[in-house]
């Protein structure tokens, strides 16, 4: 299952994808959005059913598949994949804060009246 930051990365880079490969809509609207096409796909992932097997309303599993077939071979998933990877998780479970130089830097500010 993708975590929520995972999800949110995906529909980042498929709506900045999707407004780069579609200027000037053409042609009739979608029926389905993005969003649900996305959801979809997550499901597929999840359950590993098969694409046939996909139940979308007012529309066909081969919709699904067919966004699914292009945004892979337009690398979305694997470059959201390795930019996971890349990305530095915090190491350890105490932050140290320093507050007395807010403090102090307030009390100059309102001495200057710089602050209300």
């Amino acid at each position: 299952m993708q975590s929520a930051s995972t999800r949110n990365a995906i529909a980042h880079a498929v709506h900045s994808y999707e407004t780069q490969r579609i200027r000037t809509p053409q042609g009739r609207r979608r029926k389905l959005s993005v969003a649900y096409i996305l959801e979809r796909i997550f499901y597929v992932c999840n359950t590993e059913c098969q694409w046939s097997q996909l139940e979308v309303p007012e529309s066909s599993y081969k919709t699904v598949y067919h966004y699914f077939n292009l945004w892979f071979e337009a690398r979305l998933f694997e470059n959201v994949f390795y930019a996971g990877l890349t990305v530095r998780q915090p190491v350890g479970g105490f932050v140290v804060v320093d507050s007395e130089n807010r403090h102090n830097a307030r009390r100059k500010a309102q001495r200057r009246d710089y602050v209300e």
